[in-house]
């Protein structure tokens, strides 16, 4: 009987070495979470886009040079010229952002993706594929301004003809920037590689534009979005910090009240005296029992 309520004993201690085990495992799962940061629900971006014409007359001028062989001046006249220039100003309202560690330990900071189309087309046109490495970052201002130079030669926009329209529109997404790995290096890639997260606004409503090659007008013709107002509530489909450790410490519970029920509450046997059991007795229990022979006469 004494032997068995040793095996008892050990068991329990047993158990509640198990206890303290998950207890452990469950503090560092829910102590982990607190080094990650809740990802920010991010806003439509709100936005406004101009057509500028910033075309200039260059006036004649004169440049001087030396003749290297007779060392005299020669003064060399330059006519004036037409310079055209016509540029697309994209100001977006910056909205509350506070930069984020992600799970894999990156720094993510606010990013805004451009994209633009000839009014009448399909394919939109995005400012980052044309430009990987010059994302455009959310400034430290309350606005952030993009401004692109319409080419005849290629490039993110395309100089439409005088009276064309073109369709704007502007989401908001979060990355980083990080190094190629030991792997990508060793396949070419030298510069810092972009990562986006998943975490993004969706795209804005549309914005079009009329241009016009008019240099006695100006005044450049704006469109102004009309959107939600920018909010930096907590996405509900992200778990907090604090809704993980209110897990874990709800699982916690739970394991210990069902081991302490198996233990405690299901066993029903009398207390073990140690004062009186002692490595002889254990030693006496062990012997094998001595058999009796009687004989019959």
């Amino acid at each position: 009987m004494q032997v068995e309520l040793l095996m008892g004993s050990v068991n329990k201690f047993l158990a509640l070495s198990f206890v303290f085990l998950i207890l452990s495992s469950l503090l560092v799962l829910t102590i982990t979470p607190l080094t990650v940061q809740a990802v920010p629900k991010l806003s439509v971006p709100q936005f406004s886009v101009k057509f500028i014409d910033n075309s200039h007359d260059i006036p004649p001028y004169n440049t001087t040079t030396t003749d290297p062989y007779t060392g005299k001046e020669i003064i060399t006249t330059h006519p004036g010229f037409h310079v055209e220039k016509y540029d697309i100003e994209v100001t977006i309202k910056n909205q509350p952002f506070t930069p984020y560690t992600n799970t894999d330990g990156y720094n993510c900071n606010l990013y805004y993706d451009l994209q633009a189309k000839a009014h009448f087309g399909e394919n939109w046109r995005s400012y980052s594929s044309y430009y990987p490495f010059n994302r455009i970052s959310q400034s430290d201002l309350k606005e952030t301004i993009v401004t692109y130079t319409l080419s005849e030669d290629g490039g993110f926009l395309m100089k439409p003809p005088s009276g064309g329209l073109l369709d704007f529109r502007v989401e908001a997404f979060t990355g980083y920037w990080r190094n190629p790995t030991q792997y990508e290096s060793a396949s070419g890639f030298r510069d810092p590689i972009f990562v986006r997260e998943e975490s993004s606004s969706g795209w804005s409503s549309i914005q079009t534009i009329t241009i016009t090659y008019d240099s006695s007008s100006p005044s450049p013709s704006q469109a102004v979005t009309t959107s939600e107002s920018p909010t930096t509530s907590v996405d509900n489909n992200n778990q907090t910090p604090l809704t993980n450790i209110m897990l874990g410490i709800i699982a916690l519970l739970l394991c210990v009240i069902i081991i302490l029920a198996i233990l405690f509450l299901g066993e029903k046997q009398k207390p073990i005296n140690i004062q009186h059991f002692t490595l002889t007795t254990i030693f006496s229990l062990s012997r094998p029992p001595v058999i009796l022979h009687h004989s019959l006469n």
